[in-house]
């Protein structure tokens, strides 16, 4: 699980590899090469939809503000803030999200 209190500083890249394998909630697929759905396990869950996409572990969530965008190779690569349960002093450390 991912620990926030190893991220402690600001600016942290973190790249979160997500294994996509399992089924989709959404039959239809992905739009125009947008990645929507809800994808997880127990521990983890990512959830896309046209503006953007969550990836929540526990007690910390990714938040995406941006559409996620697949690849021809359908890949994905952006960034999101990480939201955590402890307090934070200016903006959110940023991280990177990227899946199969």
């Amino acid at each position: 699980m991912l620990d926030p209190s190893a991220l402690a500083p600001r600016g942290l890249a973190v790249t979160l590899l997500l294994a996509l394998g399992a089924c989709s909630s959404d039959d239809s697929g992905p739009s125009d090469q947008v990645l929507v759905g809800t994808w997880g396990s127990e521990r983890a869950e990512f959830v896309a939809i046209q503006a953007g996409a969550e990836v929540r572990t526990g007690c910390t969530t990714i938040v995406i503000h941006t559409p996620v965008t697949l690849t021809e190779a359908n890949t994905f690569t952006t960034r999101g803030e990480l939201h955590g349960t402890g307090a934070v002093i200016g903006k959110f450390p940023s991280v990177v999200v990227s899946g199969p």
